[in-house]
C-alpha cells in the first residue's frame, strides 16, 4: 500500500499534481496491481443453502397437493364427459334406462347391474375388464377398500359387480340400487326433470363409482374416489345442492358434518369437483353451495 501510494504521489508531481488516465487507472486498481473482491465464506454459503432446503420442504408439498388437485379435477371431468357421452349415445339406441331391467317386476338389482354394464360398455373405450368377483383380488379394477377421510371406518368395493378400466385409466363401476331400494319407484325420474330431494334420492336407477387411477393409492374418498348417480335419461355428479336429503348432500358426507356410523357414503364430494373445479374440501369445512366455494388463502 504504501508502494502504491508512493507511486501515485510521483506521478501527480511529474503531472503538475493533474490525475491522469494512468493515475485513475492506479488508483482504481488497475494497472496490474492487484484488487481484493469480498466473497462468501464456507459457512455462510452452508447458511443459505440450509435455508434454501428449509424453504423448500415446506413449500414444495404444499405446491405439488395442488399440483395433483388439479389433474384429478380435470381427469373427474373428463370422466364425467366420456360416461355422459356414452349415456346420450345407449339411451338413443336402446331407450331409456328404466326399460333396460325390470326392477319393479323383479327386485333383480344384480342382473340390472349387469345389463346397464352390458349396455355402456358398447360406448366407451376400455383397457381392461373385471367381471364380477365375489372377493378382491390382484386382476379387480378397484382396491380392496377405501379410506374415509374422518374416521376408521372403510368403504368396501362389491368386487362381485361387473366392472372395467376405461383408457383414461378410471375405474368404473355400477350399482343399480336406487335411493332406500324401494323397487316400486326404481328409476322413475329424469335428469332433465331437475329432481330434488326424496325424489333425486329414491327414484334414481342407481349408481356409478369410478376411482381416477385405478387400483393405487391414495384409495381414499373424495381423493381418487368418486360416484354418479343415474336417472332415466343420463347421469349426474353426485353431492349437487339440490341433493338434500343427509345421506347424499356434500355438507353431510363430503364435509363430514353428519357420517353414518356404519361405513361410509362415498362419492359425495363429486359435484363439487366438478362444477366448482377445486377441491378445497380437503383444506377447510366452512365451504357451501349457498356461500363460501373456496378456502381462504
Amino acid at each position: 500500500m504504501k508502494n502504491f501510494k508512493k507511486i501515485i504521489k510521483k506521478k501527480k508531481k511529474k503531472e503538475g499534481g493533474r490525475k491522469t488516465k494512468e493515475i485513475k487507472k492506479l488508483q482504481e486498481g488497475g494497472g496490474g496491481l492487484y484488487k481484493a473482491k469480498s466473497a462468501f465464506t464456507l459457512a455462510e454459503t452452508l447458511i443459505t443453502l440450509g435455508i434454501i432446503g428449509i424453504v423448500a420442504a415446506m413449500t414444495l408439498p404444499v405446491i405439488i397437493g395442488r399440483y395433483q388437485e388439479k389433474v384429478t379435477v380435470n381427469q373427474l371431468k373428463q370422466t364425467y364427459s366420456l360416461l355422459s357421452q356414452a349415456f346420450a349415445l345407449a339411451i338413443e339406441e336402446n331407450g331409456t334406462i328404466d326399460t333396460w331391467c325390470d326392477i319393479p317386476s323383479t327386485s333383480d338389482y344384480t342382473t340390472c347391474q349387469y345389463n346397464i354394464n352390458n349396455i355402456i360398455s358398447k360406448y366407451v373405450k376400455k383397457v381392461r375388464e373385471c367381471d364380477g368377483v365375489n372377493t378382491y383380488n390382484k386382476k379387480a379394477c378397484f382396491a380392496k377398500e377405501y379410506a374415509n377421510r374422518f374416521n376408521d371406518s372403510k368403504w368396501k368395493v362389491n368386487h362381485s359387480r361387473p366392472s372395467f378400466v376405461m383408457i383414461n385409466g378410471t375405474s368404473v363401476e355400477f350399482d343399480s340400487q336406487n335411493g332406500d331400494k324401494y323397487s316400486s319407484v326404481w328409476c322413475k325420474q329424469k335428469v332433465s326433470s331437475s329432481p330434488t330431494g326424496i325424489n333425486a334420492y329414491n327414484k334414481s336407477c342407481g349408481a356409478i363409482y369410478v376411482d381416477i387411477n385405478s387400483t393405487s393409492k391414495p384409495n381414499i374418498d373424495g381423493k381418487d374416489l368418486f360416484a354418479f348417480i343415474i336417472y332415466q335419461d343420463g347421469i349426474t355428479p353426485m353431492g349437487r345442492s339440490v341433493d338434500t336429503v343427509w345421506v347424499n348432500s356434500f355438507e353431510s358426507q363430503c364435509l363430514g358434518k353428519k357420517l353414518p356410523t356404519n361405513g361410509v357414503a362415498a362419492g359425495r364430494c363429486t359435484a363439487w369437483v366438478i362444477f366448482n373445479e377445486n377441491m378445497d374440501y380437503l383444506h377447510c369445512n366452512d365451504l357451501s353451495w349457498d356461500g363460501k366455494r373456496k378456502c381462504s388463502k
